[in-house]
């Protein structure tokens, strides 16, 4: 069975481990893309889901778009409760739209 991956700086990521996720402590989009390297590269391919935090996120955005043409893991991003800037809601957008034909407004 796959397993889910969390990737970010916040403190509440914590709680996740308790809902059986694995959860990686960053503070650098250097040391996020280090960490996703690694969970992608990962031999037993046991993560199915990887969550990058949205301000780590946002210099990786042609990395992540190119790790996910493979199958696994997809990579998704998490806004961040301390740095708002939209970026996981213009994703979730972007991708309803191609799906639907319908745009999404988050206020």
């Amino acid at each position: 069975m796959a397993k889910i991956a969390f990737i970010g700086k916040e403190r509440i990521l914590r709680a996740l481990t308790y809902l059986g996720t694995a959860v990686f402590q960053v503070t650098t989009p250097q040391e996020a893309e280090a960490k996703l390297q690694e969970l992608v590269e990962d031999q037993e391919q046991s993560y199915g889901i990887v969550y990058i935090e949205e301000p780590l996120a946002e210099p990786l955005l042609e990395r992540i778009a190119q790790l996910n043409r493979r199958p696994l893991p997809v990579i998704s991003i998490f806004p961040s409760t301390g740095e708002k800037k939209g970026l996981s809601g213009q994703i979730l957008n972007n991708l309803v739209r191609k799906v639907t034909g319908v745009e999404i407004r988050f206020d």
